[in-house]
């Protein structure tokens, strides 16, 4: 199963090496199949796949693997055309150690904050309504701000999910200290979590709808013009 240093490959090259022989087959397709539907599109397990079906030809896993597999091939050959000129990373991102440093970086504009992780199934869901989403910001003027809580070894799964989500707008990955200020002033439980921010970088709605709730929150929005 390929390169000891891949942490997919090294589990099923222990398992290969201490589980039964008859129990492989179901066990190494059972791995594939449950890391491949967590959805975070990891490389390495197109790999695992073909090396399976090399192991174990003929298996009847290998249909149920197909459609996972091939949608993580499908993300990388998105991900691989870059971003486009609507996908905005802040400049030294890394680098932004306070909620207000931040905001500055709007010059006296309304922006509605989105904070997800590359490992939030309920995040990917609400990319879903990004479209009407989209409509309805630009028609209210308001900018669109999407801020990661994933750490550093994710800054390249990162930057794909939203090669890959199209997610227009502006992205940050916040840091230790801009994370712990953001839990703060924003009082967030979990993620989705959405907010409003004001010209004067104040918070106007702690938590808003979700997007997928559009009619409510563009409600909830209007209200406080």
């Amino acid at each position: 199963y390929g390169e000891k240093g891949l942490r997919h490959t090294r589990n099923l090259i222990n398992a290969n090496e201490h589980l039964d022989p008859s129990n492989l087959e179901f066990h190494n397709a059972a791995y594939i199949y449950f890391h491949a539907f967590q959805k975070r599109y990891e490389k390495e397990l197109i790999d695992m796949y073909e090396q399976f079906k090399e192991s174990f030809p003929g298996s009847e896993f290998s249909e149920h693997l197909q459609r996972p597999i091939y949608e993580i091939a499908m993300f990388h050959k998105k991900a691989d055309k870059g971003f486009s000129d609507k996908m905005l990373l802040i400049e030294n991102y890394s680098e932004i150690e306070s909620f207000s440093e931040l905001i500055s970086r709007f010059n006296g504009q309304k922006v509605f904050i989105g904070l997800w992780s590359t490992t939030c199934g309920w995040c990917k869901k609400e990319f879903e309504y990004n479209e009407e989403l989209k409509e309805f910001l630009s028609a209210e003027n308001i900018q669109k701000l999407y801020i990661s809580l994933d750490r550093d070894r994710e800054d390249e799964q990162w930057q794909n999910m939203i090669i890959f989500y199209n997610l227009e707008g502006y992205h940050v990955r916040a840091n230790h200290n801009l994370r712990r200020e953001l839990n703060s002033l924003l009082s967030i439980n979990g993620i989705p979590h959405y907010a409003l921010i004001g010209e004067n970088g104040n918070v106007l709605i702690q938590k808003t709808f979700r997007p997928s709730e559009l009619a409510k929150l563009s409600d909830q929005i209007k209200e406080i013009k």
